[in-house]
């Protein structure tokens, strides 16, 4: 996940911890996601104000409210 945030490097975002509540869990039990884990993860990003998700498997997150890169895009946007 993507925080947003000054940091400026990449290594200053893929080593940030983000934190979750008990009710983003109640949310991700209650999401239309198929995957508990998926929607934990949305659930996570949009409670931490995430600009985007990156994953490998864009396909599932395919109702995701925030942006969700491939790395490969991410680090096309980076560049930009």
């Amino acid at each position: 996940m993507l925080l947003s945030g000054s940091s400026s490097t990449i290594y200053d975002y893929v080593t940030k911890i983000a934190t979750t509540s008990a009710d983003s869990a109640i949310m991700s039990i209650y999401s239309e996601e198929r995957d508990f884990e998926d929607a934990m993860q949305m659930e996570c990003a949009i409670e931490n104000m995430c600009d985007a998700i990156i994953t490998s498997n864009i396909k599932d997150y395919k109702n995701s409210s925030i942006p969700v890169l491939s790395p490969k895009d991410y680090l096309k946007y980076r560049k930009s």
